[in-house]
């Protein structure tokens, strides 16, 4: 519910318990986590008046290699020796005018980096500073750090302890250990795209949290490979008991999803995540509702809704077309 507040303040709607909730949450340990994440994000895009430099030199050293193929083809044609001259003059000059504005471009393109790396580099000591003994803000913490050590910078190369550490969070059950669970399985299939993380059924049954299995079809994380893996029947995530359970119908769905939760009870928030652990769908709902897809791509997703008591429910689904 605070992510949600957070990314649009308006539905706060002069509310004072809303208010004093997300006040609340702003100054512990959530609040710092959701603004690294936040943040974090920010590190993808580029600042305008630099990206339009950008655009502007691609163009220009693009409009330079359309008038050399043209002086090349006229050198091509026979020339008398006076328009040879002129022609070799003029293709040396494009030549210089295309490596002035490639090294211009290198230059943007490093400052970037470099803006980028010091800006990485911030986040990761705000991170660090945050304080928790909470099982998934500490899996945030850890997935932000590697996060912020590599992708973030470009680096796409972890070292072994990376890879330990990512693979530890991976292989958690997700309703314990927290939505980056889902992110680092997207990270770690950078090390390995096969990487098979188990049964989620069987993980979360282990450390005690019920999962629900309905006509014998268990909840597992699918492999890259098998994305069109047989998910016709429900498969819904239970956090109690049978009769608390997340229900998403139908499966595998095509445009629309109709989604039931008893223990919502009220106004909830809906995060859908991809197979790389990204939020590609956030809102506000109630108990019963339904939910547009038709923009995501076909593919596996994981559907997570929780209350406004902290507790959530997660189902996994299959999109086809």
């Amino acid at each position: 519910m605070y992510r949600r507040l957070s990314d649009d303040p308006s539905l706060i709607n002069g509310d004072p318990d809303v208010q004093s909730f997300y006040n609340e949450k702003f100054g512990e340990s959530l609040g710092k986590l959701v603004e690294v994440d936040k943040s974090s994000k920010y590190l993808h895009e580029i600042d305008p008046s630099i990206k339009g430099q950008i655009e502007s030199l691609k163009n220009l050293t693009e409009g330079y290699r359309i008038q050399l193929t043209a002086l090349n083809e006229g050198l091509s044609d026979n020339p008398t020796d006076s328009e040879w001259a002129d022609l070799k003059q003029a293709q040396k000059l494009l030549y210089n005018q295309i490596e002035v504005a490639e090294n211009q471009l290198n230059a943007l393109y490093a400052t970037v980096r470099s803006g980028k790396e010091i800006e990485a580099d911030n986040i990761k000591g705000v991170n660090e500073g945050i304080y928790t003994n909470v099982e998934y803000e500490l899996n945030d913490k850890t997935v932000n750090k590697i996060y912020l050590s590599t992708v973030a910078r470009g680096n796409f190369v972890f070292t072994a302890t990376q890879a330990s550490q990512l693979w530890l969070i991976a292989t958690q059950c997700p309703l314990s250990g927290g939505k980056s669970v889902f992110k680092t399985r997207g990270l770690y299939r950078l090390i390995d795209r096969n990487a098979d993380f188990g049964n989620d059924f069987d993980i979360c049954n282990a450390n005690g949290i019920l999962l629900n299995q309905t006509n014998g079809n268990e909840n597992t994380e699918a492999k890259p490979e098998n994305a069109l893996e047989d998910l016709s029947s429900s498969q819904a995530v239970n956090t109690q008991t049978n009769d608390n359970i997340l229900r998403v119908n139908p499966n595998p769905a095509q445009d629309e999803l109709k989604i039931t939760w008893t223990s919502l009870a009220g106004i909830g928030e809906l995060a859908i995540y991809n197979s790389l652990g990204t939020v590609v769908l956030q809102k506000t709902v109630d108990n019963n509702f339904t939910v547009d897809i038709s923009n995501l791509p076909v593919g596996i997703y994981w559907i997570t809704v929780q209350n406004g008591t902290g507790n959530y429910a997660t189902e996994k689904v299959l999109i086809t077309r």
